[in-house]
């Protein structure tokens, strides 16, 4: 017997999967997918903003910006969706560090 290219993929899933519409095939495939490798990720973006806003702003210590990227991050713990929010603690980052410079 022939096996499809899901079938081979997903080994004994598959048959769990047969008969499923597109739209439920992408709902498990998005639930298998491990949580932790998501925030890891997000972690990735804030520790990279963190550095980059440490380049844009080198009159402020980089200990002192990176506890005012996480305080931001912090305000977005919970929160259900979370596609944006590395670019909300970028932007309210940028502004507490504008501040605190004064430029």
């Amino acid at each position: 017997m022939l096996q499809r290219p899901l079938e081979n993929a997903l080994g004994w899933r598959a048959e769990c999967l047969r008969g499923a519409q597109p739209a439920s095939i992408d709902w498990a495939v998005k639930v298998a997918q491990p949580v932790c490798v998501i925030q890891l990720s997000e972690q990735q973006i804030i520790e990279q903003l963190a550095q980059r806003l440490a380049g844009a702003y080198t009159p402020v210590e980089p200990d002192q910006i990176a506890r005012v990227v996480n305080e931001e991050y912090s305000r977005f713990e919970g929160r259900p969706i979370r596609d944006y929010i590395p670019l909300f603690v970028e932007r309210h980052s940028a502004d507490r560090l504008f501040k605190l410079t004064g430029a």
